[in-house]
């Protein structure tokens, strides 16, 4: 009777590994992602990511694709690092893309303009927006032929390329056909515009310093303020 029970606790105990592992994977897996949408990175970049928001896109910001061979030491580590690869053998991709939003100046009008945005990322100091994605998809065509992209806005809020070719055709592009490999973060700094109002002022890779004029948090602007007055 001792043995039995034994058996069914050793049971339960490989069962609920598994279980826990699993949870774990999947929990640093994202399904997929969006440039330019605004996320809470409280706990770190690759875990407990979580988008909040996307600013309202009153105009089509400029996008850059890079092509890249897997065959690379970089796409093995992306591959490996995001613990999807078995999920990716079946597409078995030529090439994956590095996707990247360049329109930085249009982007912080954009959250500056509207006020919801704007208040979330002042009070929210792990505040970051996807700027990056690397991704590997089954419709090759449209990417390998694209002259020009543009990321817009539905009117569900949801982001979208539209894709321009050589020949000026276009075809829209949901990030849902991606398959995620991986994002990079940027974060925000701050300034002062001319009524002293604080606003994003840039937007630069996480980790780094901002500009001497700017800040990094909002809260350096109240500590300066308290200097000050005192």
């Amino acid at each position: 009777m001792k043995k039995a029970t034994l058996y069914i606790v050793i049971i339960v105990i490989l069962t609920s590994c598994n279980s826990i592992r699993e949870q774990v994977i999947r929990k640093e897996v994202v399904a997929h992602l969006e440039i330019g949408q605004i996320i809470d990175t409280r706990g770190g970049l690759s875990k407990d990511l979580e988008v909040k928001t996307t600013p309202p896109l009153s105009t089509p910001l400029r996008v850059t694709i890079k092509e890249i061979a897997p065959l690379k030491k970089k796409a093995t580590k992306l591959l490996k690092s995001k613990a999807i690869i078995d999920t990716l053998q079946p597409i078995r991709p030529d090439v994956y893309y590095e996707l990247e939003l360049i329109d930085d100046i249009k982007y912080i009008q954009q959250i500056n303009n509207d006020k919801a945005t704007l208040n979330f990322i002042k009070n929210t100091s792990s505040a970051g927006v996807i700027t990056k994605i690397s991704i590997i998809t089954r419709n090759n065509q449209r990417l390998n032929t694209a002259s020009n992209i543009f990321l817009k806005q539905a009117k569900d809020n949801t982001l979208y390329l539209e894709v321009h070719d050589s020949q000026n055709d276009i075809s829209i592009v949901s990030f849902k056909e991606f398959q995620l490999l991986d994002y990079e973060v940027s974060t925000f700094c701050y300034g002062l515009n001319q009524k002293f109002q604080i606003q994003v002022m840039d937007v630069l890779e996480a980790g780094k310093k901002c500009d001497n004029s700017l800040k990094n948090r909002v809260q350096d602007f109240k500590e300066q303020k308290s200097l000050f007055d005192f």
